[in-house]
């Protein structure tokens, strides 16, 4: 087995372009595509960050409405996103029957999302205490 160590990768043919052979050698992926763009921790109820990577800030917009501003602004407002949200009492767990987080970028926008989470069917908000979040897509 061989260690690499290095503190910049850089592509051959094009400077932002890695290719990864993967598994059983017949395919290849581009590293940069793969990659989580921006992810985040976030107390809902507090409202505070607990930790992010490539998230300026996030406002408390209403209960259990929030919206994340983007360190280094998407490319185009095609990226894409999965969460989870969880209460005290309920460790990652599914929140009851109706039980959601959603995302939205209706404004197209490539600086900030609208998040929202809501515990039951008829569609009533709540400030959550975990909500995690990973966001993918071309950076500008």
């Amino acid at each position: 087995m061989s260690t690499v160590i290095v503190n910049t990768l850089t592509g051959t043919s094009t400077a932002g372009s890695i290719s990864v052979t993967g598994e059983g050698n017949s395919t290849t992926t581009n590293l940069q595509q793969g990659l989580a763009k921006a992810w985040c921790n976030y107390n809902d109820s507090t409202p505070a960050i607990r930790d992010s990577f490539n998230v300026a800030s996030i406002s408390d917009e209403a209960t259990g409405k929030f919206k994340p501003t983007w360190t280094n602004n998407f490319g185009n407002a095609n990226y894409a996103t999965t969460a989870n949200h969880a209460e005290d009492g309920e460790a990652y767990g599914n929140y009851g029957a109706g039980s959601m987080i959603s995302w939205s970028n209706v404004n197209r926008s490539t600086s900030v999302c609208y998040g929202s989470t809501t515990v039951d069917a008829s569609g009533g908000f709540t400030d959550m205490r975990t909500i995690e979040a990973m966001f993918m897509g071309d950076l500008a």
